[in-house]
């Protein structure tokens, strides 16, 4: 993206709160990966119960760190690693749900581990 791109980006919405509705924000321009992981520390600060966790989540940061630096400010009980078991990581997801716990999982591969867990999930009481 070339920087006049960039820099009329910046200004796009600057002092008019562009979609807020508000017309006192100003807009900010970041990667997608900044934003991703802004947003993660947002919900991690506002809620207690929130959970980070995946593969390489935890101290790495995540293989395109996205959780950089998160775990070390919120703590490895809420920003931890998992094993490469993306329907362990579903299914604990699941069970955290169930238990109160407002699950973030990361996956990195195949999306088709869910099935299973969406249908167990379905039929737990609760």
């Amino acid at each position: 993206m070339s920087n006049s791109i960039l820099e009329s980006a910046s200004t796009a919405g600057e002092n008019t709160g562009a979609g807020t509705g508000r017309g006192t924000e100003t807009s900010v321009v970041m990667s997608m990966q900044q934003a991703l992981n802004r947003a993660l520390g947002e919900v991690l600060a506002e809620n207690p119960k929130a959970l980070v966790f995946g593969e390489d989540c935890g101290r790495l940061g995540g293989v395109f760190r996205i959780t950089d630096g998160l775990q070390a400010k919120y703590g490895a009980d809420r920003v931890f690693d998992t094993p490469l078991a993306e329907s362990g990581i579903l299914g604990m997801s699941v069970g955290l749900a169930m238990a109160g716990f407002h699950p973030i999982p990361e996956v990195q591969f195949d999306a088709s581990p869910t099935r299973p867990s969406i249908r167990s999930s379905a039929r737990s009481p609760g």
